[in-house]
């Protein structure tokens, strides 16, 4: 009887690396994929809650619009006239009861575009820092390639925050007083955003200021994020020293003013006229976040390592 004779250790080795090493591809495709798979998912997720946030933030602003024109003065007198009417009438003519139907849909149907806004502007800050923190755990590994998928990635965040920060108000005022009889009268009432005030200024003749604010809360921010992202796809370090050099002379164009800018021209466009009541829309606080995550964006550009760059990987994952 013959003893089978023992195999070398090349073979050994061989067959035993060779199922290690395509086992262990095999899990890294794996992850690779399903990180891929999230991001594109959470990329999909807030455009479409950005889109709702606009939506339903720009519906509501309508709806409070449609709301206070009851409460105008001309408005006020002509439900007092129905009331009147209505009693006279013991409910025969039922204007004013309509008329106090019609106000409480429209205060329904603001609440509830209010209550969506706010549930989607809530959810997609919650994902976004939650995405944000996951890739900067996993971007505490060493190496430019992982740092240039995380800022590609706050880039990302930013400009999801800076289209729901030009296109949702950002500002509503409201002007009344207290009358005899007719109680409380709104005499004016508007709802502001960035594009929404700079059309207003064009509109209004004030084409310098509207010029300003548009090249400084729209061109300015786009520039920059597109050059951000050249920096970044740079796969040679001059060409990411130039994007960064004009990063680093836009960027001396403070976001935190054009805010400011914004917020200020916002009140003052709708004239001084004694509004008694202002509130603050989603708008502000998406730009407000664009702003710190481009920062931060610049500071990791700044910080890649400034030796001779290799090919940057695709930042998908």
């Amino acid at each position: 009887m013959s003893v089978p004779r023992p195999q070398s250790d090349d073979c050994i080795c061989n067959r035993f690396g060779y199922h290690a090493g395509a086992s262990s591809g095999q899990r890294l495709l794996a992850v690779s994929v399903f990180q891929r798979i999230i991001c594109i998912t959470f990329y999909l997720l807030s455009a479409l809650l950005a889109v709702v946030i606009i939506s339903n933030a720009s519906a509501a602003a309508d709806d409070y619009g449609a709301l206070y024109e009851h409460f105008s003065p001309s408005n006020r007198a002509d439900n007092k006239l129905k009331s009147v009417l209505e009693a006279l009438t013991f409910g025969l003519y039922g204007g004013a009861s309509r008329a106090d139907n019609e106000i409480e849909a429209i205060v329904a149907s603001a609440q509830g575009h209010e209550r969506r806004a706010n549930a989607s502007a809530w959810l997609l800050l919650g994902l976004s820092v939650v995405f944000v923190a996951w890739r900067s755990l996993r971007a505490r590994r060493p190496g430019p390639c992982v740092i240039r998928t995380l800022t590609a990635h706050v880039l990302g965040v930013s400009l999801v925050f800076l289209i729901v920060g030009l296109l949702a108000p950002i500002l509503s005022l409201v002007a009344y007083t207290e009358l005899a009889v007719l109680g409380r009268v709104v005499f004016r009432y508007e709802s502001k955003g960035i594009l929404t005030t700079v059309l207003e200024l064009v509109g209004s003749g004030n084409l310098f200021i509207a010029a300003v604010l548009f090249l400084f809360s729209v061109v300015t921010p786009a520039i920059k994020l597109i050059l951000a992202f050249m920096a970044i796809e740079s796969p040679h370090l001059e060409g990411r020293n130039r994007y960064v050099g004009f990063i680093s002379i836009i960027g001396k164009w403070s976001m935190a003013d054009v805010l400011v800018v914004a917020i200020l021209l916002a009140y003052f466009i709708t004239g001084s006229d004694g509004f008694s009541d202002s509130w603050l829309g989603p708008g502000l606080y998406f730009f407000a976040g664009y702003c710190l995550l481009s920062l931060t964006a610049v500071q990791l550009i700044m910080h890649l390592p400034k030796g001779n760059a290799s090919p940057a990987p695709p930042t998908s994952g």
